[in-house]
């Protein structure tokens, strides 16, 4: 089973951001062929589409075969309000001395995420 057919298979809508987290963190055990891939926590309010979204992010980035590199991301989308759309990380798990999960947990986007309800998730695999 491939890393995103993982999440897909084990996230569904309604599950709490604890155990989205922990689904992730399952899926990053599966080994890849990159050595040095790393894990990106990433929110913040965006326009990506038209509409400003709240955006709290988790993406598995390693190696591809062609120097590429992959990303698989849990991606939840909350509706924007006074408080989300002040809220910024970006955290790589090779730039921090602490597990980024720890870090997940301590930022306050992630206080914000346990407190309010997502309106959609979604899963996938960019190429960069």
């Amino acid at each position: 089973m491939g890393l995103v057919e993982f999440l897909k298979a084990n996230i569904k809508e309604g599950m709490s951001i604890d155990e989205i987290i922990d689904i992730f963190k399952q899926m990053c055990e599966i080994p890849t062929n990159d050595e040095e891939e790393c894990i990106l926590f990433e929110t913040g309010a965006y326009d990506f589409t038209g509409e400003n979204i709240f955006y709290f992010n988790l993406i598995r980035q390693y190696e591809s075969e062609d120097d590429e590199y992959y990303q698989v991301f849990v991606k939840l989308c909350f509706a924007p309000d006074s408080f989300n759309t002040k809220l910024y990380d970006e955290i790589w798990s090779d730039s921090i001395d602490e597990d980024i999960y720890s870090a997940i947990k301590k930022s306050d986007s992630y206080k914000y995420a346990t407190k309010n309800k997502y309106k959609s998730i979604s899963i996938g695999i960019e190429e960069s």
